[in-house]
């Protein structure tokens, strides 16, 4: 008989579409914060 946790791989089935939203959401926020340095930076100006 095998033990349940010698059956584990550590691996998470499944959560491709949570990785995609993460990376949407820092790009969304690198977005965001990119066009407010250049909208301050044109008001310097």
């Amino acid at each position: 008989m095998i033990p349940v946790f010698a059956q584990q791989t550590g691996m998470v089935m499944g959560g491709l579409g949570y990785v995609w939203a993460a990376y949407v959401a820092t790009w969304a926020f690198f977005g965001g914060y990119a066009v407010t340095l250049y909208v301050r930076s044109k008001e310097n100006r």
